[in-house]
């Protein structure tokens, strides 16, 4: 009985080891936007809404771009123009999105110069009554906050108690 269980929890330890890579992966974007990163090949990514309404991600690569007056890509048969204004970033990389395959022209998202974040904005957010309140509450134990990680210990122990008990290797 010990060597099926000895198998069976090195079977999911094997399992577990092989699926690193396929969920490292998938965090990277799936296919093909995974092999563009882990190669380092420049691509771009674009959405674009279909008949359903449904909002769809394309990824190509960046030299399938021409650079003509103006810059466009062409994606199953039809014609995307680039609007460098209206460029928006996915996964660090320039994007668009498109209202349909039938209109090339990219939604007008922004449409005027970009302005910097003020720093006194940024000095006096960081300086006000209601964030030095708040971080003196933490600091007097007014305001806890509770760590969930016993928590989380035992209820793992709990599932793999019941997973052994059901393989019969575990007697109560």
């Amino acid at each position: 009985m010990t060597d099926t269980l000895d198998l069976l929890i090195g079977l999911m330890i094997l399992e577990f080891l092989m699926m690193i890579p396929v969920i490292a992966f998938a965090r990277l974007g799936g296919w093909p936007e995974g092999f563009y990163r882990i190669f380092r090949i420049k691509y771009f990514a674009f959405r674009y809404l279909d008949a359903d309404l449904e909002l769809r991600k394309a990824v190509l690569r960046w030299t399938e771009i021409k650079v003509h007056s103006p810059a466009y890509f062409d994606f199953r048969g039809r014609r995307f123009y680039i609007d460098k204004l209206n460029t928006i970033k996915a996964n660090g990389r320039a994007s668009w999105l498109y209202p349909a395959l039938e209109n090339g022209f990219p939604f007008p998202l922004v449409t005027m110069d970009r302005q910097s974040v003020d720093s006194e904005a940024i000095r006096e957010a960081f300086n006000s009554k209601q964030l030095k309140d708040y971080l003196h509450a933490r600091e007097r134990g007014a305001i806890k906050e509770e760590s969930h990680l016993l928590r989380n210990i035992g209820i793992v122990g709990i599932f793999i108690m019941l997973l052994l008990f059901l393989l019969g290797g575990f007697k109560l």
